[in-house]
């Protein structure tokens, strides 16, 4: 009997606030409104010798922590700063481009020039869309190769906040 009412007090319940998950529209959204300053960090995992020579092969910890513009017109600029198996290096981040979703998504396309090892490596990564009350958030995520790559044991995500405006 105890499990019964459980089971249908929960029905219940999600069927109360079952408007209230749902899925957000952003069919009104455009770059204006992602405009502006983000700061960030994520964390994964890579197997780079598949895209930087001599790099030793095997899954490789990665963290980093960046900075990036969101025009509105769809493009910005930015740098990360990674730490990748105890080696710190940093990038800059060129060619930006970003487009909003109706489904609350932003595809964002970069290069990543790290200009100590001589790299310029396109990548793209998948977005959402988070609103809070205190900003916003845009949360990442990428698993395996980036388009046009060799295939690469890889995972990566991140959260990146609104600083400014």
């Amino acid at each position: 009997m105890r499990k019964l009412v459980v089971v249908t007090v929960s029905v219940i319940y999600l069927a109360a606030i079952s408007p209230a998950v749902q899925a957000q529209d952003c069919s009104s959204w455009n770059p204006s409104r992602i405009a502006g300053t983000y700061a960030g960090s994520g964390s994964g995992s890579a197997d780079f010798s598949k895209i930087v020579p001599g790099f030793p092969s095997g899954l490789t910890p990665i963290s980093w922590v960046g900075a990036f513009t969101f025009d509105a017109a769809g493009g910005g600029g930015g740098w990360v700063s990674m730490n990748t198996a105890g080696t710190q290096t940093k990038a800059q981040l060129t060619d930006v481009k970003y487009t909003v979703q109706a489904d609350c998504s932003i595809l964002w396309t970069l290069t990543l020039k790290q200009k100590d090892m001589g790299l310029a490596i396109p990548m793209q990564r998948a977005m959402v869309i988070v609103p809070r009350p205190t900003g916003l958030e845009l949360h990442m995520i990428v698993a395996g190769s980036d388009p046009g790559q060799p295939p690469v044991p890889a995972f990566d995500s991140g959260v990146i906040y609104r600083v400014f405006p």
